[in-house]
């Protein structure tokens, strides 16, 4: 009989072996999740391992099986939302854009979250930040309405210092909220039109497909009425 794969037993795995495993539960979890669902116990302890990177990956495996099954990984997120203040940048990241899968396939588990996840928008490190923009886009999918409160957030996104990960994101969020509620983008207007001349070639293309997709939409409603 051949043996279990290692990740069967993350405990007894240490390192770059352990890194992979959950790497590799984190794909399976993805596409399966029925074939990981026993180590999900393990996987949600490791959001408080030691380690960084392995608390990153579990956050990433955690958001790959929670978009498949949410109601599955509800129970990690307390600690999820811990990790918002996390040391490592890159732990913040990964907590940010695992909320957001989890909140675009069961909106509710993450609603009251969200003036946390809002609030890393000024964290000191840009990915930290664009992954606020990524997790608010999956949430927006299905709630837009939600975030008509964090326009003022969005918009000082268009003019953030950084032009490598943040300006290049950050006119999506109202593309995507424009596509489904054009009405509560309106204000943002006058900035995406600013953003046209932005020195990141991909801010102003990103602001132009914020501005078609507010203004199909917005004729889409017109002629339905």
């Amino acid at each position: 009989m051949a043996e279990p794969p290692a990740w069967h037993d993350l405990s007894s795995l240490t390192g770059k072996a352990l890194a992979q495993a959950v790497a590799t539960i984190a794909r399976l979890g993805y596409r399966e999740p029925a074939t990981v669902a026993a180590v999900l116990p393990e996987v949600m302890g490791l959001l408080n391992h030691p380690e960084a990177d392995i608390r990153a990956r579990s956050c990433w495996a955690l958001g790959q099986i929670g978009f498949r099954r949410p109601a599955w990984v509800a129970e990690a997120l307390p600690s999820l939302a811990m990790l918002l203040a996390d040391d490592a940048p890159a732990v913040r990241a990964q907590a940010l854009w695992a909320l957001g899968r989890l909140g675009r396939a069961e909106p509710a588990l993450v609603e009251a979250l969200l003036p946390r996840l809002l609030a890393c928008a000024t964290d000191p490190n840009p990915q930290v930040r664009m992954n606020v923009i990524w997790a608010s886009e999956n949430i927006a999918t299905v709630r837009p309405e939600w975030f008509a409160p964090y326009l003022p957030v969005f918009l000082a996104l268009l003019a953030d210092p950084d032009t490598r990960y943040v300006r290049p994101e950050a006119p999506e969020i109202f593309r995507v909220i424009g596509k489904r509620r054009p009405d509560l983008v309106q204000a943002a207007i006058p900035a995406l039109t600013a953003s046209l001349n932005d020195e990141c070639r991909v801010t102003r293309i990103h602001a132009q497909g914020a501005l078609n997709a507010i203004q199909k939409a917005r004729a889409s409603r017109v002629s339905h009425t």
